[in-house]
């Protein structure tokens, strides 16, 4: 779903997909012509094979309203009755076109008038109705209805082969930031571990060694593990091995983009929003901006939060970059009071820079702002050099506890402890709230306590095993002092896994992959035994990113080995002779190398290679090599209040 939502993931894509030409619009004509006020219509519906739908409207339509796949329903004709719209509730749901026998798994813009459905099943030779709704030209002129168009199915077996449809950064571009994920978009579904073997990103040095995240169905992202080097020209590759779950294969395409040249340091900033923080009486029928100190690698910008969600709308990009703007299809509600969040190290400039400050905005569409407002201190942590001083976390005010296995959360209101501690939560409306903590301890620009930044929660005294959360009560606009609650900054050692063999490259997705941490004082290399702490991960095929921490993997302060294997067996027993694996080692002397965690500080680059057996492990007998359960027990439940911090307050890497 293509839309500014509560932290919405979608976000960057979208951004980054969509490309928008400043002040071109035949909205406002600089040639003096007619201004484009029709919205698109359906010109033609054809069936290319069992499983694929092809769909040409009458003009260029938006990527991000063609590509929603709620935005069409394919019914047996004589079976559809018409749908009955539902008012669109707190969090953004619409109305959606049911019923809808045949299900669509994916919309692509193969070319501006042309978008390709892919479906779950096959079709068959009888007629059929496709429905559409919601999409919009590139001009912003939205379909009203719903437009019903019969077509002839088919029962042929699928014979289309996969294409590209998109790609970021474009072919033969400049500037793109060191650290901007390369995205592609195929024309439909395809196998994972076939897309992932297929990808190659070189540089001026070799291979860049990048990590794979799914998105969606047919979407992919392939971030960098270490940043790119400036001003080199990079080439991507996508090989014939890519295939989509038919085995067609994939045409061999290649492109370049060079990487930015800059070396500055400056970090971005939010230097103005529409509407402007404390805003009364926003017209409902507006449009949401942000506009940056300078231009903003549009991948980037991956978490903006808005309370209550606003629902799908159209993004662009405006100002060469410097600006986006978010205008939803449906109306904001009426009187009510918005909340919206940018976090630190939620958006990064063209050389890399993350941004350094949090940014909140609360708006109005009512006459007046809510009066409620939280005080307290927060305490540091006096184990940990990195978080002692609590100067600069993130206060938020949420009505969901996270020590807890209920929903995900809304956020209503944000604060920055000052130089003592203190903190102030203000703008809040009348409701119960479980107030939480969160600092950049570790100083990476990414709050995420999984990765081993402080947090705290009212109530909660981590370090005691005391998870349970109090609450706070908003009435009548009142100020609750004294809530005061301490930070808890653990140790955490985060890294990759790569695999350097290739007896398993084309296995790689169906194996999980095990790291351990390994006592120092009483490791033996040759039989590394059970680890004092570890974590199960996998598959080794894309984003192969381990964590441990002192919560949720029982790592305690420390000096260790780390080390890895793929359990190809799939027993749970590290197989010398047969499992891939390595330790955290010098990288030209293959020596392990000690890691050491204490006083709060983190290691958070420890990647790990792993070849076919070989080496001294190969005469190791066979092992248990599991995760033990952390000591305070609280493992399922510091797992899911780690989830919902780092789907709120973090920006992925």
């Amino acid at each position: 779903m293509k839309s500014f939502s509560r932290f919405s993931c979608c976000l960057s894509l979208s951004l980054a997909m969509v490309f928008f030409a400043t002040g071109c619009s035949d909205d406002d004509p600089s040639d003096g012509g007619p201004v484009d006020t029709t919205p698109p219509a359906v010109a033609n519906v054809a069936a290319l094979d069992g499983q694929h739908v092809e769909v040409v409207f009458d003009e260029d339509v938006s990527r991000t309203s063609a590509e929603e796949p709620s935005n069409y329903a394919i019914v047996e004709h004589g079976l559809y009755a018409a749908p009955s719209p539902t008012a669109r509730n707190d969090h953004g749901g619409e109305p959606g076109l049911s019923p809808a026998q045949t299900e669509i798994v994916s919309a692509a813009l193969v070319a501006g008038q042309t978008v390709m459905l892919s479906l779950s099943g096959f079709m068959q030779n009888v007629t059929y109705d496709i429905l559409v709704q919601r999409v919009s030209d590139v001009h912003g002129n939205l379909m009203t209805g719903v437009s019903t168009t019969q077509f002839q199915g088919s029962d042929a077996l699928d014979n289309t082969p996969p294409s590209i449809v998109s790609v970021s950064p474009a072919p033969n571009s400049s500037g793109a930031g060191k650290s901007q994920p390369i995205i592609v978009v195929f024309s439909e579904p395809m196998q994972d571990p076939s897309v992932f073997s297929a990808f190659l990103l070189t540089g001026s040095k070799g291979k860049v060694a990048v990590a794979m995240q799914k998105w969606e169905q047919n979407e992919y992202i392939f971030s960098p593990v270490i940043p790119m080097d400036g001003n080199t020209l990079h080439t991507a590759v996508l090989s014939s091995s890519a295939a989509d779950y038919s085995d067609n294969p994939l045409s061999p395409t290649s492109w370049t983009f060079r990487t930015t040249a800059s070396t500055e340091t400056y970090v971005p900033s939010l230097i103005s929003t529409i509407p402007v923080d404390g805003s009364t009486n926003v017209p409902t029928d507006g449009f949401i901006e942000l506009d940056f100190s300078e231009a903003i690698d549009p991948t980037s910008l991956e978490r903006v939060l808005i309370t209550p969600v606003p629902g799908e709308g159209i993004e662009e990009w405006l100002n060469d970059g410097r600006t986006v703007r978010f205008t939803p299809h449906d109306p904001l509600l009426t009187d009510t009071q918005y909340f919206m969040v940018l976090s630190k190290g939620s958006f990064r400039d063209l050389a890399g820079n993350l941004s350094a400050e949090t940014y909140t905005i609360q708006f109005s569409t009512g006459s007046s702002l809510a009066n409620g407002r939280i005080q307290g201190t927060l305490t540091g942590d006096p184990f940990s050099v990195q978080a002692d001083d609590p100067t600069g976390a993130i206060v938020v005010a949420t009505t969901i506890e996270i020590f807890d296995d209920g929903d995900d959360f809304d956020i209503y209101g944000i604060g920055v402890a000052a130089a003592n501690g203190d903190y102030s939560v203000e703008r809040l409306p009348d409701k119960a709230y479980y107030p939480f903590a969160v600092l950049d301890s570790n100083g990476d620009g990414v709050i995420d306590p999984e990765m081993g930044d402080a947090f705290g929660a009212y109530g909660v005294n981590a370090r005691n095993n005391d998870f349970t959360q109090n609450s706070v009560f908003i009435t009548d606009g009142s100020t609750v002092t004294q809530v005061d609650f301490p930070l808890f900054d653990g140790v955490t050692i985060a890294g990759h896994v790569f695999y350097d063999g290739d007896a398993y490259i084309s296995g790689l997705a169906w194996h999980k992959y095990w790291v351990g941490a390994f006592d120092a004082a009483t490791f033996d290399p040759e039989n590394p035994g059970v680890p004092v702490a570890g974590t199960e991960d996998g598959p080794l095929a894309w984003d192969a990113k381990y964590v441990m921490n002192q919560l949720d993997s029982g790592l305690e302060p420390g000096t260790y080995y780390v080390g890895c294997y793929l359990d190809v067996t799939s027993n749970g027993v590290f197989d010398p002779g047969v499992d891939p694996s390595g330790y955290y080692a010098n990288l030209e002397t293959g020596d392990p190398q000690l890691i050491t965690v204490e006083n709060g500080t983190d290691a958070l680059e420890i990647n790990i290679h792993i070849d076919d057996p070989q080496g001294s492990l190969a005469g190791a007998s066979a092992v248990t090599w599991g995760s033990p359960l952390p000591k305070n027990g609280q493992n399922a439940v510091v797992r899911r209040a780690f989830e919902r911090l780092r789907t709120a307050l973090r920006t992925v890497n």
